[in-house]
């Protein structure tokens, strides 16, 4: 009779655990999703509902680069032609180092995503429609417990029908940033300078996604700065010919290479200005490659525990009398913090960018570890 009520109990467990796992049906795309239309180099908006299970909680974004939970995320595969982003999230709750939505209940909506979806490669309309497939990156946590499910990824389709004709507008650039537009040219100041070659394959004229980039990304004072100071810019147009020396498969396209012309960043670029610029920060470089190692802005620091950071060529350098240099990667970075890996050992820092309390994270939580002189 004991073991049957053990059996009994631990089906019971079982049964409650594999409820409370993110399923499927937790996100749920509006009904036009299967039959979107969408013109050559145009948009079309979705909405997609969550339902999750009470006492549970997702992560909507992070508050700080301090944090690492698995924020929801929407992605298309590149290949497919078609991008995605997020128009408006759920505002959610603040909760330690992010933003939380929870749940109330499988049978009650918490919240609401806004998603864009674009066409990137300028198509023919035409009577086939094009099966999408949206990917849903995501982690569930038990708001009681605090312990979180192992993180998920879920495929929706959408069907896509291409509809009407290119619209073609007269785009000017309205950014401050030094394009250079010829392949030549660029490489050439690379060899130069020694800064590697921030690249976009656009068409802002009839894409609609390039025109998001200009106005989200490009136009802002902070991508600027950056790319202006730590790279060469090379800005391709679809009419230009240099497109050729790219593989890329659709509008726009952004990467990162070496002087020498080799890609060290093929996508995974954000298309919103912190994510952007976060993705862009390991690349930089003032181009200065030989005496002493290459320091970006205020980005080098003396800790009351005798060591410096600073930057050489693509790492970033602990230096102290006691275990001497040491390489670490940077990992991402906000306003506040620089987050730094080890390459080897499952270990963070967090350098302050203006001085102050740095940390260190055990495998668990962070830990106050040094501080940091601006």
């Amino acid at each position: 009779m004991k073991s049957k009520l053990i059996l009994i109990i631990g089906s019971l467990i079982l049964a409650t655990g594999l409820a409370a796992q993110q399923l499927p049906t937790d996100f749920q795309l509006e009904d036009k999703a299967g039959n979107l239309e969408i013109g050559p180099g145009g948009s079309a908006s979705i909405n997609l509902d969550l339902k999750l299970p009470a006492d549970h909680h997702i992560y909507i974004r992070h508050a700080t680069a301090m944090s690492f939970n698995i924020v929801t995320s929407f992605s298309i595969p590149e290949d497919q032609g078609f991008g995605v982003e997020i128009e408006s999230a759920p505002e959610g709750e603040k909760y330690d180092t992010d933003y939380i939505l929870r749940g109330k209940g499988r049978n009650q909506t918490v919240g609401q995503y806004k998603l864009t979806i674009f066409e990137q490669k300028g198509r023919e309309a035409g009577p086939g429609t094009y099966a999408v497939p949206l990917i849903i990156k995501s982690q569930m946590c038990n708001s009681k417990t605090n312990i979180c499910y192992k993180p998920q990824e879920f495929k929706k389709l959408l069907r896509i029908k291409i509809t009407g004709s290119r619209q073609s507008v007269q785009f000017r650039s309205t950014s401050n940033i030094n394009w250079v537009t010829s392949y030549d040219e660029a490489f050439q100041k690379a060899r130069n300078s020694g800064k590697n070659v921030f690249v976009v394959i656009t068409a802002p004229d009839w894409c609609g996604y390039c025109r998001y980039l200009e106005r989200d990304v490009f136009s802002k004072s902070s991508v600027a700065e950056a790319l202006n100071s730590g790279f060469v810019a090379l800005r391709i147009l679809d009419t230009n010919s240099d497109k050729s020396k790219f593989q890329f498969s659709g509008y726009p396209t952004m990467k990162v290479a070496n002087p020498s012309g080799k890609i060290i960043k093929d996508g995974g670029i954000g298309r919103q200005e912190t994510s952007f610029l976060s993705a862009i920060a390991p690349f930089a470089s003032t181009g200065e490659n030989t005496d002493p190692p290459e320091v970006i802005g205020n980005d080098s620091y003396v800790a009351s525990i005798q060591a410096k950071f600073y930057k050489e060529g693509g790492d970033w350098i602990l230096e102290n009398t006691l275990t001497g240099k040491q390489k670490y990667q940077e990992a991402r970075r906000d306003e506040k913090y620089i987050i730094l890996k080890h390459p080897t050992r499952n270990e963070f820092l967090a350098v302050p960018l203006k001085g102050g309390q740095g940390y260190i994270h055990d495998g668990s939580k962070w830990v106050p570890a040094f501080k940091v002189d601006n």
